[in-house]
């Protein structure tokens, strides 16, 4: 598992490393909610109304990288999803219907250049 202070955002991340993957693991959206559900049990939601930035940046677990995105919410807590999900594009398409402005284009400014963590915010509520 990758430490606390992975990455270098304001919130405590729920990071799952290779030892976690969570291949059953899928992102939902309702109405005003976005959970992680993995089988039947539910790992984490938020409403969106409550998130207040989004993050993306990679993680070098050296023989891969796997690219993350973080809903941060205004509790601090960083909720994750990673490319190693079921279903991980579904949340990439439906986050900018969801987050107005959100930034596009992003996926090779974080995937390049390699072995470098590449933060890079993608969305920030206003305040």
């Amino acid at each position: 598992m990758l430490p606390v202070s992975w990455p270098p955002t304001e919130g405590i991340a729920q990071v799952f490393g290779p030892s976690e993957t969570m291949d059953a693991a899928c992102v939902e959206f309702d109405v005003d909610l976005v959970r992680l559900v993995d089988g039947a049990l539910p790992r984490w939601s938020m409403a969106c109304s409550q998130v207040r930035r989004i993050v993306a940046y990679k993680a070098d677990l050296f023989a891969i990288d796997w690219i993350r995105v973080q809903l941060i919410g205004g509790d601090g807590i960083a909720r994750e999803i990673d490319e190693e999900m079921r279903g991980y594009q579904d949340p990439l398409r439906e986050l900018p219907r969801r987050f107005s402005g959100m930034r596009e284009g992003w996926w090779r400014e974080v995937a390049f250049p390699a072995f470098a963590p590449n933060v890079i915010e993608l969305w920030s509520r206003g305040t």
